[in-house]
């Protein structure tokens, strides 16, 4: 009998604890939440309630969908749906239907919607702790779905069938316990493209500004000295994680024919806005072929990384994924120009290690928008020092801001300590879906893919640059900008030169930053080549290599090709050498 009294005082004081707080641990620290009445999110496996909600499309369901990502579809019944509706119809589906799991919508201090899923996260320490997750599943009547194919020893359970906790309150329940790395609930929130509203601008003012639009010449990226010397490699992948690529675009023709969808956790790819066709459009429009826009690195391949980039159920592993895959699929380069309400370990943990481990070891050149918000630079741009932060320029050379003069009132590319660079932002040309092109691509998710197309240049030059390499270069080379308006000064942390607050180091130059792409010698010596090889590099230093098997070795470099003995290339094999590529 007092065994069950103190077991109903510990429910009633931490039911009390939850009324008074409530949050989820993000990195180690607590993040606090408020509910938010206007929302529930609803989790069914009725087919009647599936007509119902069909049936009563209107404002009052907000979104509804099934669960998208092969490796939790797979154990979830065939008829498993979710949804998020108006707390105005929710009362009429929890008399009705059949719901086996609900909760109210949150909010925290930078977003006002947040949905609860009934999945959540664990991350165990080890191998061997797998018998302790099952053990406190049970006990909690959560379920383990299995785990995540990219991070085995995370952790995918569902607690719709808890009577005890919902998945924030599950959540919090495993990590507290101190036995996992982390344990975190699937929060959903609409990811925000960096891309605002605005008025009309004719011409690719940031390849070559001569004053066009109300702007001032000379504020552009040094395109065309550029294109003049490298127009990029096939070899260098670009991936743009967005909404997807329109792959039959004739502006567009070096896509690479592995993508991937984050919602469904698989391949290929899907095209479910326009937004990431003008990012691809910037860094990879073909030039020269009489159509269209022109790219800043035309030669280069472009990934397309697909995501609804909408509040959903483990959307935000999905976005992870999209990392993991194109690391794991040879991307370079990964551009992002969007921002996320929602602060996420399992996305952080996917993003640094394209940054540490990408490209076998070399890095992954990560870039994303600062963001929109005429204030401090979002996440996850935030998130770590090694991602290139890009803001927004308007043809004035100013930082886009609600005065520039560009004449937008409504928008302002977002500044501070993490902020690295500025690009172009305002009116630019590209392509659009469905074959077409636009004028009018605008915010910092136009910014960003120049920095992408640049850094994709670089890679192509001297593909031996590391990540800190691509950065700092970029950074070091980037023009001080309006020095009437900024001043620049030195600033502890910021290595490559003076800073600024607002537009970082400044304009990026394409011409400056290739050039000092190429630095130092590749020596490569004491290999059999017996399928065709390419080695680009600025200074090729070649000895004791072996041609055979009919394969052919190419050698590309920017200064000099030296090739002494010995040196074999046999009967039917080729050796091609070429500078000045």
């Amino acid at each position: 009998m007092k065994k069950i009294y103190l077991l109903i005082l510990f429910v009633a004081s931490y039911s009390l604890l939850s009324a008074q707080e409530t949050y989820y641990w993000y990195e180690g620290t607590k993040e606090i939440l408020s509910p938010n009445g206007t929302q529930y999110f609803i989790y069914y496996e009725d087919n009647m309630l599936y007509g119902f909600l069909n049936d009563k499309s209107n404002t009052h369901v907000v979104r509804q969908g099934e669960y998208l990502s092969q490796d939790i579809k797979k154990s979830m019944p065939s008829n498993a749906r979710w949804a998020i509706v108006d707390s105005s119809l929710f009362p009429e589906i929890n008399k009705n239907y059949n719901i086996v799991y609900s909760t109210r919508n949150y909010k925290s201090t930078t977003c006002d919607c947040i949905g609860l899923s009934n999945l959540f996260y664990v991350k165990l320490k080890k191998s061997e702790d797998y018998q302790i997750l099952t053990k406190i599943a049970k006990e909690t009547n959560a379920t383990v779905l299995g785990n995540d194919q990219y991070t085995p020893l995370l952790y995918i359970l569902d607690c719709s069938k808890s009577n005890r906790f919902n998945a924030l309150e599950a959540a919090n329940y495993f990590y507290e316990t101190n036995l996992f790395e982390y344990a975190e609930p699937d929060l959903m929130s609409d990811i925000k493209l960096s891309c605002p509203n605005d008025s009309l601008f004719s011409t690719q003012w940031n390849l070559k500004n001569i004053g066009q639009s109300g702007g001032i010449s000379g504020y552009d990226i040094n395109f065309c000295l550029a294109n003049d010397r490298i127009t990029g490699d096939t070899s260098i992948i670009v991936a743009v994680i967005d909404e997807g690529i329109d792959k039959t675009h004739p502006d567009l023709p070096n896509i690479h024919p592995l993508s991937f969808h984050c919602d469904a956790n698989a391949s290929p790819s899907g095209l479910v806005g326009n937004h990431g066709t003008k990012c691809a459009g910037v860094i990879g429009a073909a030039t020269n072929n009489n159509i269209g826009v022109a790219g800043i690195a035309p030669n280069c391949q472009l990934m397309a990384i697909s995501s609804f980039l909408l509040s959903s159920v483990d959307g935000m592993r999905g976005l992870a994924h999209g990392f993991d895959f194109a690391v794991n699929n040879g991307a370079s380069v990964i551009s992002n120009s969007w921002e996320s309400k929602i602060k996420n370990t399992a996305l952080n943990t996917s993003i640094m290690n394209a940054i540490r481990n990408g490209r076998n070891g070399l890095g992954c050149v990560v870039v994303f928008a600062a963001a929109n918000n005429n204030d401090t630079v979002s996440y996850p741009a935030n998130l770590n020092d090694s991602i290139l932060v890009v803001g927004a320029m308007s043809p004035c050379g100013e930082r886009k801001n609600p005065n520039s003069c560009d004449g937008e009132t409504g928008w302002g590319s977002n500044y501070g300590t993490e902020l690295d660079v500025v690009a172009p932002g305002v009116g630019i040309s590209t392509t659009n879906w469905q074959g077409g092109y636009v004028n009018n691509f605008n915010g910092t998710s136009s910014a960003c893919p120049h920095v992408a197309g640049i850094a994709a240049l670089m890679l192509s030059k001297n593909p031996l640059l590391t990540q800190k390499d691509v950065c700092d270069i970029i950074e070091s080379t980037a023009r001080h900008i309006r020095t009437d308006i900024y001043n620049y000064s030195n600033v502890v942390g910021r290595n490559n030169g003076l800073w600024n607050n607002e537009v970082g180091y400044g304009l990026v130059d394409a011409y400056s930053a290739v050039q000092q792409a190429c630095t130092g010698e590749l020596v490569y010596q004491y290999h059999s080549i017996q399928a065709d090889t390419t080695i680009s590099a600025c200074k090729i230093m070649v000895s004791n290599v072996d041609v055979s098997n009919n394969a052919k070795l190419s050698l590309k470099a920017n200064q000099t090709i030296t090739i002494s003995g010995p040196f074999t290339v046999e009967l039917g094999s080729e050796l091609e050498a070429k500078t000045d590529y």
